[in-house]
This record gives structure tokens, sequence and C-alpha cells, in this order.
């Protein structure tokens, strides 16, 4: 259905000059247009007004206020329509298309009087009509298949009937995505998942789907529709209709004379010129600030807390496939579906002890506990031919012996399911018993995953099935003549996995930024990447994946080696907006010049601030502009090295550092004089937060640090508030405190049969206060002994802590323990001589003989080498996009995304010893005993 022109409207403004036009389109409407003549003193303005809406909000929706002149009774009461989408109003600017909109008509107004006399139009962008539309099929049937965000973003555009073209410059890209292709096209949603967390969700709920995981915005301007991230503002690229558009050019990339890559997309127009600044002056060029603006100081943040919604499987069975007749491999047809979830077994009196079984699911393994549930009924029956009539006969009970199973295939060993829920390595079925009379009901408590591999249902034929036809034609109904036959009917199976905390805490990020601070930030996600646990994609509803369904977990933006997850990257989107005081400017700018949420303007004069435009209400008659700027934290000022050097000075120290950590944001440094303090990265302020009269040692942990002060150990937080304390004299080891327990290190005696001596050869790992079931007995024990855990052979010389891990070096080797894969502390061991130096869910880097060896965690029990460099490493820090090590009293950082390698200058502090190398919200902090520095790109 076509729009034509019912009313249009023009102006120039008073001060500029800029030409004005505005057209009133009516749906199916094919008369002539009309001339309507602008009334008052704000004939024509237009706002996207919603002062003080964060980086992170998706939607900026706008509206235009529209004052015209009525010369006769209600000659425009026909704007008043129940049809949200009726009238369509275009706005135009110096010829060019600047907004569009739709009329809403419970916002139409005029006076009621003798005319003339003016009327007020109003119209909104459409965005807000999304709310209130299903996001369903027009049959009202659910969407299905496996969607990328664009297809869905373009439901949401193509609804609206806007017609305008879509300026679509997101930056940020999973890792192996084609950065020649916008990441709106490369990132999938599974429908029939999304569904499971939406019970009925609207298109407004795709749309922020689609945009808020990226603290990404839609927003119209200059008759596009423009899709971006606020901090993308810092970067060089500005898409095409920033700058000076040709008529009709070829569409592609376009170098200009400077070398500047301008980026357009297929069907939009190519830019010819590149004559606007990407930041403009706000007192040169054509800008001129009102006197009456007014300036607030944004107080910093405390602390930033993010959010997913999700809902977990609450069933694994229909996604591993159990009911899914293509899911088996079943050449003879032993199944059939009976009903939903109902699956038949048949017997076959010709395929005895024929097993068939699923392809497998792919599942990792884990210490999560599973529950098997399910329900059995046995059929039999028995016919015989009695003249022309045919009998059935049997008992009132029969019983069926029938053997199923599940089974794990690793890549070298398999493990077989008993019925009391324990893997072993032998192959075996379970045998039950069905029965005719009644279900036979069925609850396996499963013992975690042994070992990453296809999770495999099998079934053995052992059930009759001898028949005769009276026609000879072999059809399983009616047509049997005489002959017995046996099936097993499994029906309301479910299988549940309990992942304990770790599905909770992989759907959250609270980051504190800092204590002295009272300004909070809650963010709730529709959906996200999800951090890597074992079996998330067999557990969760929701989350991102490439087009083959694969999750998305590493991104960065174009061209950059900024490696992050979705979350942290809107926790550094926080952080750079929100970490220090920053500054608000509202009030209003005369301009001939186009200004939108695009525009970034600099005070080069008194406050040396770039700032972006966060919302804007324009005066079309006047040029003007009230505007709402948002200060943009080192885009003017930035940081830069004395001559000579890398780094930057961040404090000095008035005590000697001898050991240093992270604990969250903040620093943890443990001076000579055993008293321990904090240094903020963020303020560069060092405050003392303990002291002690006895040697302590510091280790780290959860969100915490562990003291061992001799007498036991304290689980501290970065107040220097002891958050779990474990009193145990004497002790001076290692320690750590995860996941709500504090974990300590026990002497290991080896005896002496001859002389009855006991010699300490190693250690082992224990949670004093965890108390737990053993697997292989009904009895409680303490969670960690000898018998179950690993044995740390030599001397301890140092614990590291991950997420999900603990690293323990020792004077013979390293051993790396993940809560995820085992439950009873046991810690898989690298090669003899190894020492691990930095480790998180993702990599980890190790010295090992005589070279530093960079690893990424494919699994949780598994790695790869990604890159080996000679000599050994005594500090190191990582990111998901580079490691930083010292080595041989020089500085290095590797980068992933080019494998290369580059030596930094602390030129300032070389002469100190090192105390330690710390990524903090992708910036690089040097401990040296007596400073803190930074490093600076």
């Amino acid at each position: 259905m076509a729009f034509s022109i019912r009313y249009f409207a023009e102006l120039q403004s008073k001060f500029k000059g800029s030409f004005w036009r505005i057209e009133i389109a009516e749906r199916d409407y094919s008369g002539l247009s009309e001339e309507m003549a602008f009334e008052g003193g704000k004939p024509l303005e237009i706002t996207w007004e919603r002062r003080g809406d964060e980086f992170f909000v998706p939607i900026k929706a706008s509206e235009a206020t529209i004052n015209i002149l009525c010369l006769e009774n209600f000659k425009y009461i026909g704007l008043f329509t129940s049809d949200p989408r009726h009238f369509r109003v275009s706005v135009f600017r110096n010829y060019a298309l600047y907004w569009r909109g739709y009329v809403v008509a419970d916002l139409y107004s005029e006076g009621f009087t003798a005319p003339p006399y003016q009327v007020t139009i109003k119209a909104v962008d459409g965005f807000n009509l999304l709310s209130s539309i299903p996001f369903r099929n027009l049959d009202g049937t659910q969407i299905t298949g496996r969607k990328s965000l664009w297809s869905l973003l373009s439901m949401c555009i193509e609804l609206l009937e806007l017609e305008l073209d879509v300026a679509d410059w997101m930056d940020l890209y999973a890792e192996g995505m084609n950065e020649a292709i916008s990441p709106m096209r490369q990132v999938c949603v599974d429908m029939d998942r999304f569904y499971g967390v939406y019970d009925e969700p609207s298109y407004r709920d795709v749309l922020e789907l689609c945009l808020r995981p990226f603290a990404g915005q839609i927003f119209q301007s200059n008759g596009s529709l423009h899709i971006r991230r606020t901090i993308s503002l810092y970067r060089e690229t500005r898409p095409l209709s920033f700058y000076e558009i040709g008529t009709k050019f070829p569409s592609g990339f376009l170098v200009t004379h400077d070398g500047r890559e301008l980026l357009t997309s297929t069907g939009d127009n190519i830019v010819t010129e590149a004559t606007r600044e990407r930041i403009e002056s706000m007192w040169d060029g054509g800008f001129d600030i009102m006197g009456d603006s007014t300036m607030d100081i944004v107080p910093p943040l405390r602390n930033v807390s993010i959010s997913v919604k999700n809902r977990g499987m609450d069933n694994l069975i229909p996604t591993i496939g159990f009911y899914n007749l293509s899911a088996w491999k079943d050449p003879h047809e032993f199944l059939k579906l009976s009903g939903p979830t109902t699956l038949q077994f048949m017997g076959d009196s010709s395929n005895q002890n024929y097993v068939i079984e699923t392809y497998g699911y792919q599942v990792e393994k884990c210490t999560y506990k599973l529950t098997l549930e399910y329900a059995m009924r046995a059929q039999h029956a028995k016919y015989s031919m009695s003249g022309a009539y045919r009998t059935s006969g049997g008992e009132s009970e029969y019983k069926v012996k029938f053997y199923y199973g599940l089974k794990i295939v690793g890549a070298s060993e398999t493990y077989w399911l008993q019925d009391d829920g324990q893997w072993v390595r032998s192959e075996g079925f379970i045998m039950e018993e069905a029965k005719t009379s009644t279900e036979t009901s069925k609850k396996i408590e499963i013992d975690g995953i042994p070992v990453s591999g296809r999770l495999v249902f099998y079934m053995k034929q052992t059930l009759k099935y001898n028949v005769t036809y009276y026609s000879g034609t072999e059809y399983r109904s009616s047509r049997i003549a005489s002959g017995e036959w046996e099936a097993v009917t499994f029906y309301n199976m479910s299988l549940l996995i309990d992942t304990g905390d770790d599905y909770d805490n992989s759907l959250k990020s609270d980051i504190m930024v800092n204590h002295a601070n009272n300004v909070d930030m809650a963010i709730q996600l529709p959906i996200a990447d999800i951090p890597n646990i074992p079996n998330d994609t067999l557990i969760y509803s929701l989350y991102f994946t490439d087009s083959s369904g694969k999750p998305t977990r590493m991104w960065k933006t174009r061209s950059g080696n900024d490696y992050n997850t979705l979350i942290n990257h809107l926790v550094q989107c926080a952080l750079r907006y929100k970490q220090l005081p920053s500054r608000r400017i509202s009030g209003e700018m005369f301009s001939g010049k186009h200004i939108d949420m695009n525009s970034v303007v600099q005070d080069s004069k008194y406050l040396l601030a770039g700032f972006y435009v966060n919302s804007i209400e324009l005066k079309a008659l006047e040029d003007s502009y009230n505007t709402e700027l948002v200060e943009m934290p080192g885009l003017v000022q930035v940081e830069t090295p004395p001559t000579g050097d890398d780094c930057i000075l961040g404090a000095r120290f008035d005590f000697t550092v001898k050991t240093a950590l992270l604990c969250g944001n903040v620093l943890i440094l443990l001076s000579t004089a055993n008293k321990i303090y904090t240094y903020d990265p963020a303020s560069r302020y060092v405050r003392q937060l303990l002291s002690y009269t006895r040697t302590v040692n510091i280790y780290p942990a959860d969100n915490t640090f562990c003291v061992v002060d001799g007498n036991g150990v304290s689980a501290v937080d970065y107040r220097g508030v002891v958050m779990k304390r474990y009193d145990k004299s004497g002790y001076n080891f290692p320690a750590t405190y995860m996941g709500g327990y504090i974990y300590i290190m026990v002497g290991y005696y080896t005896t002496d049969r001859d002389t009855g001596a006991s010699t300490l050869t190693g250690y082992y790992m224990n949670r004093p206060e965890y108390v737990y079931v053993s697997s292989s007995s009904s009895s409680y024990r303490r969670g960690g002994s000898s018998a179950g855990s690993t044995i740390f052979s030599g001397t301890i010389t140092s614990l590291l802590k991950s997420y999900s891990a603990i690293a323990v070096n020792t004077s013979s080797g390293s051993w790396l323990h993940d809560k995820r894969t085992n439950e009873e502390l046991l810690a898989t061991q690298y090669a003899t001589g190894t020492e691990i130096k930095t480790i998180s869910d993702y990599f980890m880097a190790e010295n090992a003989g005589s070279y530093f060896r960079i690893y990424r965690r494919d699994t949780f029990s598994e790695r790869s080498l990604v890159k080996s460099i000679s000599g050994n490493a005594t500090f190191a820090d990582h990111t998901l996009g580079e490691v930083a090590y010292y080595s041989g009293s020089t500085l290095y950082i590797w980068t992933y995304i080019n494998n290369a390698i580059r030596q930094l200058r602390n030129t300032a502090g070389a002469s100190r010893p090192m105390r330690g190398l710390f990524y903090i919200n992708g910036e690089l902090h040097i401990v040296r005993d007596n400073a803190v520095y930074k490093y600076i790109p």
C-alpha cells in the first residue's frame, strides 16, 4: 500500500537560511496535494529528548511537533484516525530527507474557536508501536529456525514502513567473523530457544535483543536509521550520512585522498566528499553556544552490575533427541512414536541381540549432578484364529525383560552408566522388568559426566515378534492372524542438570569500580554470549551463536585487539565514561550545520574535553539545537608517556613492596613491614588497609585475597573486611578462597618401612569446612584428603587463581584443579619442571624448560599451544587479546591477533625490582618494589 502526499508546507530558517519542507502523506490517497501554512513562533520542532539516557539505552526515539494555520473549521480533523500508520510525515532539510514518522492521532490538537486558529500535529518515528505487536507469524505461530540479528532487525524496521536507508556501523565482531560484513549479519539466535525464554515477546523485545548486548543504539538522523555503539564515537569511522552524500553512485568502499577508508553498505549512496571533521570545535566552524547553558558534574560509579535474562533448559531430553527418530541409528525400525513424548520399542525375533543407539550429543566433562527420570510400560499380545474370528489372549500381568543404557563415548575411552548412577569403564546394560499392568518408574541420580564425548542412548533387541498374517502382507495392525509380540514404551522422560552457582554466576557480572563513590549502574541484557562453562550449549535456553550454531565467546572491535566477552565490553564502556567524575552540558546551540547523535564537539578553550550529543531539541525556524552534551573522557586530553618511555607513573610508594596481587579492580600490596595497602588505578590513590605484627603472606582468591598469618587463613575483601576465617595454629602454607570455602595445603608424609621415620614429600589440597557424601560410600567425610586429592610433590612455590581453577606450582612442577570438572580435589598434572605464570578460563601460560609457552584452553581439561617463546618469564598476565611478560629484565607483549611480540620500555622503573604485571580493565599496570606504572599503547 503506497503513500501519496496529501498536505505539504515550507519555511526558511531565520539565521542560516536553511530550507525546510514537511509532507504529510496518506496511505492509498490518490488526490491532489494541498499546501499548508506554518503558524506561530515554533512551526517545526523535532526532539530526541531523553536526557540522562545512558550509553546502553538501545532505542533513541524521536518525535516532531508541527504547528500550522487552519483557515476552515476542522479542516485537518481527518488526521485524527485510529490507524497509527495512516498518515506519514516526511521532513526535508535543504531538499534532503531529514526525518520521517507517523501522525499520532491521540496527540492531534486544535483550538475550538472560529478560524483562523493554530493546529498542532505531532508525529513519532514509530518505535513505540513495536511494543504492542507480538513477535509471531501472521497466523499466530512462532517464528522458527536460526535467525541472524540483521534479519530480526529488518523485520522490525520493515514493520515500521518508514522506507529509510539503514546506516549500520556496528563495529564489534566475534572471533573468526568477516570484518568486511556487518556483525549483525553474522550473529544468530535460535528461535526455538528464544521462545523458551520469552513467553509473549513483542517486536520491541526483539529490537532490544539485537542491540542492548552490544550497548548498541538505533536512532533516526539525516534521513537514515543509524545503528551503532556510543563508544564507537571514539573511533575514526563514521557512517556515510555523517558526511556529504552524492546523489546516486556505486556502493562499496571509498578511500579518500588522505587514505581514510569510509565504509558503506550495499544499496546505500557512497560518500563523495569527506569535508566534515570527525570532531568539531565548540567555538569555531559555525557553532554558537548560548551563555545560559549549564554544566553538571556526573558522579563516578561505585559499582557496575550486569545481569542476563535467561532460563535454564527444564528438560534436556528434547535437546539430546531421545524422541527424535532421526537421531537414532535404527536400520530395522524397532522404534516408533505413539505420542510426542512416548517412544515405543517393538520386538523383532529376526534381529535378536541387535543394539541400536543414538548418534549422540556432545557433552563436556563436569561435576554437575544429573537426574534421569522416566516411566516404562510393557505391551504384549497373543493372537489365535477361531473360525472367522481373531482373539487376543494373555495374562492379566505380563512381564517383559528389557536391556538398554546410557554411555559417554570419549576420544579414547567410553563410560557406561549403571542404574545406581555410577559410571564404569566396562560395557553393560541396565536390565528392567517392565509390566503390562502398571508403569515402572525409574529415577537415576548421575554423578556428573566423567569424560568429554558423545552422550548416547542405546537399546538391545531381546523382545518377541512372531506373527502370521491373513494376506501374507506384513502390517503390524489388525491384519495379524496368529502369533505373539512384545514391546516396551518409554514416556515422561526427563534429564535435569544441576549446575549449582555456575549457571547464575555466568549470567551476571558485578564489578566494583570504587567503593568510595555512591552511584551504581544496573544493566539487564535480554541475551548475551554465555561464559564458557561445561555443557553450556546444552543447558542454556538462549545465547548468541554464529551461523553454524557455535556460541560466540570472544569479541573485539573492528581491526582491534581488545578481545573480551560481550558483558565485559559493556563494563569497559561504563568505565570509559564514568569511572571518574565527568561533565554534562545542557543548553542551546545555534548552527547551520547538521547536528545529530553522531556529532562530537570539543572545548579546547576551557574544559579541554570532548562531548557527544545525547539528546536534541531542534527548533527549525531558529537554527537552534537545545542539546545535552556528555563528556567523552580521554578524547582530547590523552595520557602521554615521557620521551623514551612507554609508561606513565601511577603512584610512588613510601614503603617497599614484597608481594602484589589483584583483587577485583584494585591492586593489593604487601610491604616488607607486613602492612597491606591498596592501590586504586582509577584515582591513583594508595591507602593502608591492614597491619600485622608478625610475618604474613597474601594469595589471590574469589573477589577477595587470602592472608596467611601463621595461625590460620583469612579471606579479606578490598575494604579490609574478613569474609571468612579458618583458624589453624602454625599454618604458613599457600591458601585461597573459592566458592565460599577456604582451600589449604596439607603436608603429605611417607613412612620409611625400615626406620618408621616420616618424611614430608608433598602436599594435597583440602577444604576443611566443606563436607560432602563420597561417591563411593554413604558416609560423610572432609572435603579433601590424601585419598581424595592429588598429591603435589616437592615444595610449593606459588598459587594462582582464576574464576573456576586453582593452579599450584611446586619445585617439581605444576598442577591445575578446576572445580567444574573435579568435585573431589583432583588436579591435572603438567610436565615435570613446568611453572604456570598466568591463567584464566580461556588462556594460560607457563615456563617449560627454557621456553615460555602460551596455551589456549580448549576445554576445561584440554589445551592447545599457540606460542612458544625462548626464555622464561618471571611475571606474566594476560587479557583475551595479549600476554604481557617479564623475561630477562625486559618487558614484552605478545599479541594474539597477529602473533607478534613487541618490547616495552619502563625506563623510569627499570632499575627497580619487579613485583608483578596486572591487566586492570584492559590496561597493563607494572608494579615495582617502590612504584606502580601504567603502559600507554
